[in-house]
């Protein structure tokens, strides 16, 4: 009895001490990756030692880690250290699809691949659904009786013998919860669950290192350059005569550029740059006036950051008058007719247009004396200040994008860009109308007389300007959303501020949405889109649109 009470305890002691031994390498494994961190090591140096410590916890075949492009939704390998089956991002991208950790026993490994091998061979074959489903179903239903799929053909019975490893996928997370990649590890036997607490650690020294190195590159370069250098290569950034690799629309989303159906928030991010490089590159502006990539992104990512984070009159709107006056130009042919600086300079009035809005009305900032309210008084109070933005940014030599005009077309140039800007203030634009119908009714409108042009470039950066109503109705009624809660922003803040609502619009409480659209339609709208078809008679087709989305708030005001 006594003896076997001896072994009890030595066996005990044997296990403490083995797990003291556990603690003591897993203790010195988290001392080596804090020191790493404070270090000078490169951050492949780094996180191919959290690797190897994470490897040893669990004697890994393998450890890998795969970066996230949040922009295109796409992993790549960025490290990995050991041996074994390596199953590209299969695994890792379930991580991120749900942001949680992500364990696959050799079973599961299997299933996954064998289902995956089916979609694959049937999409390569071309075979119909029917198929697909059936061959699902036979892996399903090999499960369900305890098998492997393997085991249920016999001519892939051979495949048992080749178990999968066990793997198990961790997502790094910055601590804003943004997605930096996955770090993944498989092994020959289970993973244990403890093992999953200790390397969930492990992770999270991957994700600070990540997101050290994010920011200290942005802190030695800049953001802009930290971005540039991650999107455009060193040979792309001399050149104007091709769209940077990263920087290019698929052809459908070309073809959707050109269109109507062009929808801002599905570009939001990345993508709105493309969006504008695309408009640039099409007609030739960057090749013609020998303006670099280099130049041009950095133009782009400062008059995007002056966009403030309101509701309706941001960056997004800014790209979407943008590409409407793209879509303009093709329908029209207008571009055979302009000569190419004012091409450039319409395009940049309307990337600037709107530059550092606040989000509030002229008539409030008058009213509520803002301090651009002030300084701008009796003037287009927003208008100037975008004006003022513009120049303070295309002045600066890095984002100058008429440091090659003469000193008589660069005066011209800007005095286009700032008449367009001033022109979008909606105090002149009854005014506007009625001088250019009286125009129209003396003569159709003549392209070969440049003050006639700059009639033309008015009218469809106008219509830009609100070409929501002009959209399909789906489009046009969450366009409306958007700027109702702008309107409704403001008339909050008139409210604490003791203020009458100076529109209707900004009454949250009573607005009168399809009543409020009937009036914009028919008494701003649809005049000013009439008198450009007048001008440019195939604008008739938005026309068109702009009644027929008239007609449906009509129909919505009688059904209430």
């Amino acid at each position: 009895m006594a003896f076997n009470v001896f072994c009890g305890i030595s066996l005990d002691n044997t296990k403490l001490y083995q797990s003291s031994l556990d603690l003591t390498r897993q203790l010195r494994s988290f001392v080596e990756m804090s020191s790493s961190l404070n270090t000078t090591k490169t951050l492949s140096d780094v996180l191919t030692g959290i690797l190897n410590n994470a490897q040893d916890v669990i004697h890994a075949n393998r450890a890998s880690i795969f970066l996230y492009d949040i922009e295109n939704a796409e992993l790549s390998m960025f490290t990995t250290i050991g041996e074994g089956e390596e199953f590209g991002t299969v695994f890792a991208q379930e991580a991120i699809e749900k942001r949680t950790i992500c364990n696959f026993s050799s079973e599961e490994v299997t299933l996954k691949l064998h289902v995956n091998a089916i979609k694959d061979t049937e999409d390569t074959l071309g075979e119909g659904s029917a198929r697909r489903s059936d061959g699902l179903s036979r892996v399903t239903s090999v499960l369900g009786e305890g098998l492997s799929p393997f085991e249920s053909n016999k001519s892939l019975q051979g495949a048992k013998a080749n178990s999968k490893p066990n793997i198990v996928n961790f997502p790094l997370l910055t601590s804003d919860s943004r997605l930096l990649g996955v770090m993944e590890l498989s092994c020959s036997w289970r993973i244990m669950p403890e093992d999953i607490k200790l390397l969930d650690c492990f992770a999270v020294f991957a994700s600070v290192s990540l997101e050290r190195s994010e920011l200290q590159e942005i802190a030695k370069m800049g953001a802009t350059e930290a971005n540039m250098r991650h999107l455009i290569n060193d040979e792309e950034r001399k050149v104007s005569d091709i769209i940077p690799e990263k920087l290019k629309l698929e052809e459908d989303k070309i073809i959707i550029v050109n269109s109507i159906n062009f929808d801002a928030p599905m570009f939001d991010g990345k993508g709105h740059f493309k969006v504008i490089f695309q408009i640039f590159h099409e007609f030739k502006l960057l090749e013609i006036f020998k303006i670099t990539n280099e130049k041009f992104f950095r133009f782009i990512t400062e008059i995007s950051e002056t966009y403030n984070k309101v509701p309706y009159h941001n960056w997004r709107h800014a790209v979407d008058v943008t590409q409407f006056i793209n879509y303009e130009l093709h329908i029209t042919k207008l571009y055979e007719k302009l000569t190419n600086q004012e091409l450039l300079g319409l395009l940049v009035a309307s990337i600037c247009h709107d530059a550092n809005h606040d989000g509030f009305t002229n008539v409030y900032n008058e009213k509520a004396e803002t301090p651009l309210g002030i300084l701008f008084k009796n003037q287009s109070v927003m208008e100037t200040h975008h004006c003022s933005v513009a120049i303070s940014i295309i002045s600066k030599e890095e984002t100058n994008l008429f440091y090659t005009l003469d000193s008589d077309d660069y005066k011209a140039m800007w005095t286009m860009i700032i008449r367009l800007i001033l022109s979008t203030d909606m105090a002149k634009h009854f005014n506007f109308l009625k001088e250019t119908n009286e125009l129209l009714d003396d003569h159709p409108l003549n392209l070969e007389d440049p003050s006639e042009r700059f009639i033309a470039m008015d009218l469809i950066l106008k219509c830009a300007d609100i070409s929501n109503v002009s959209r399909p109705f789906e489009m046009a009624n969450k366009w409306c959303d958007v700027l109702c809660e702008e309107f409704f922003r403001q008339g909050d803040l008139e409210t604490t501020h003791g203020m009458e609502y100076t529109s209707p619009l900004n009454d949250r409480a009573h607005l009168d949405k399809p009543k409020s659209q009937i009036g914009f339609y028919t008494f701003v709208c649809l005049p000013l889109y009439q008198t450009a078809s007048r001008a440019l008679p195939p604008l008739q087709a938005n026309v068109d649109q702009v009644q027929s989305n008239l007609e449906t708030w009509k129909a919505a005001m009688e059904s209430k």
